[in-house]
């Protein structure tokens, strides 16, 4: 068994899917502790709790969250072009999962594409592009691509 499955088939035993309201109420309360009150203090212990929380999610379930929701809406918002081609944006990718949920930046673990450039990206299709620092390329074929998720695959 591979570790991804094995990491997948423990998460389901364990019901980490439970955790979706608490990283949700971890969520609002970082909004009332950096907008309303500004105790960033607070609001670092938030982050914390909501990456390692957010950590323990399957990934789907993680991309249910009101934040994701939110900050998936906002870089859509913000920035309308695919990185990779100019079109416009409709996804929002992880280039890199491992530690960064709750907490992705742009540029570094998450990036704005096209339908069409995150197919290809997930095919191994996208030609030449560079691929982000964090997450080097490796072959479609590697076994940890659920963990790593290759930003893309240089031809």
């Amino acid at each position: 068994m591979t570790k991804s499955k094995a990491f997948k088939e423990a998460k389901a035993l364990l019901n980490t899917d439970d955790l979706l309201p608490t990283l949700n109420r971890i969520y609002y309360n970082l909004i009332d502790a950096t907008v309303l009150r500004k105790d960033f203090e607070e609001a670092k212990y938030l982050l914390e709790e909501g990456n390692r929380i957010a950590n323990k999610l399957d990934y789907n379930t993680y991309l249910k969250s009101d934040y994701w929701q939110v900050f998936r809406s906002t870089i859509l918002h913000a920035y309308t072009k695919c990185d990779m081609c100019n079109n416009k944006s409709n996804v929002v990718h992880h280039s890199n999962y491992k530690g960064v949920l709750f907490r992705e930046r742009l540029g570094e673990d998450v990036r704005q594409l096209c339908f069409s450039c995150h197919d290809d990206l997930h095919n191994g299709g996208v030609k030449g592009r560079i691929y982000s620092p964090c997450n080097p390329p490796c072959s479609i074929e590697d076994d940890e691509q659920d963990e790593l998720h290759c930003l893309t695959k240089l031809n």
